[in-house]
């Protein structure tokens, strides 16, 4: 009797750690596409920062151009 139970002691350990290791890896693929996602949207981030600066640079000479033609136009 003691020798069944001990079968049932280590088939149950051992059902416990495959769910256990599946679990882990899991979580470790779900961890690795987080970061590949996040990795992405870094990027798009950064391509946006870009854009900004080159849209607030441009706007402000045209902006500027504008001004100043505006002003010789009232003289």
């Amino acid at each position: 009797m003691s020798n069944n139970s001990n079968k049932l002691k280590t088939n149950k350990d051992s059902k416990i750690k495959e769910n256990f290791n599946s679990d882990v890896f899991e979580n470790i693929e779900r961890l690795d596409s987080h970061a590949k996602w996040s990795k992405g949207v870094d990027s798009k981030i950064e391509n946006y920062k870009k854009f900004a600066k080159w849209f607030g640079i441009v706007f402000t000479v045209l902006f500027l151009i504008v001004l100043i033609l505006f002003l010789i136009g009232k003289s």
